[in-house]
C-alpha cells in the first residue's frame, strides 16, 4: 500500500511539473520573435535617418 501511495505521488508530481515547467522550445521561439522584431525596428530607424539626412543635407544643393 505505501509502495503504491508513493508511486502516485511520484506520478502526481511529474504530472505537476511537466504542465507548470518551462519549456525551452516555446522559450526560444519567443526569444527569436522579439529579435526579430527588434531588427526590423531598427532597419525602420536606420531608414528614417538617411531619409532625413538625403532631405536635410542633401536638398539645399
Amino acid at each position: 500500500m505505501a509502495a503504491n501511495q508513493k508511486a502516485i505521488k511520484t506520478q502526481i508530481t511529474a504530472l505537476r511539473d511537466s504542465v507548470s515547467g518551462v519549456s525551452t522550445d516555446e522559450e526560444l521561439t519567443k526569444m527569436m520573435q522579439f529579435q526579430y522584431g527588434w531588427q526590423a525596428s531598427a532597419r525602420m530607424i536606420t531608414v528614417v535617418d538617411e531619409m532625413l539626412d538625403v532631405i536635410i543635407n542633401r536638398m539645399g544643393v
